[in-house]
């Protein structure tokens, strides 16, 4: 999962069967997390994922899904069947700020993550 100040207190549903073959499952990929679909042959395949964004949860039902979509520019919005349902980023009274991406090194490779940094008007460290 991809942490985040943003997140509206969810957490990624289990993974569902689409059908009797096909199961849907969140997953993330370097610093944005989609929903995949993998059938019983084990065949794994994007469902809705851009490297843009994070679905930090959602449901399927009926043939329908329902997921909580957010960028970094955005506040989090919900989408039924690939539709918004709400317009919640309209409604800040704050312009949105992108983070800034930093990596590191580890024994285990290069990590990654973002920093919202103060407006202009503020100071904060740098190295």
């Amino acid at each position: 999962m991809v942490g985040g100040d943003c997140h509206v207190g969810a957490l990624p549903e289990k993974p569902v069967w689409l059908n009797e073959h096909t199961l849907l499952f969140s997953s993330t990929v370097r610093g944005s997390c989609g929903l995949f679909r993998v059938t019983l042959d084990g065949e794994v395949t994007p469902h809705d994922h851009d490297a843009q964004t994070v679905i930090p949860s959602f449901t399927a039902r009926s043939g329908g899904v329902a997921l909580i979509r957010e960028r970094a520019d955005r506040f989090p919005e919900v989408e039924l069947n690939g539709q918004q349902v709400t317009n919640l980023h309209e409604r800040l009274t704050f312009p949105a700020r992108p983070p800034e991406r930093v990596t590191f090194q580890n024994d285990l490779g290069e990590g990654e993550g973002w920093v919202l940094l103060p407006g202009a008007r503020r100071k904060c460290p740098r190295s």
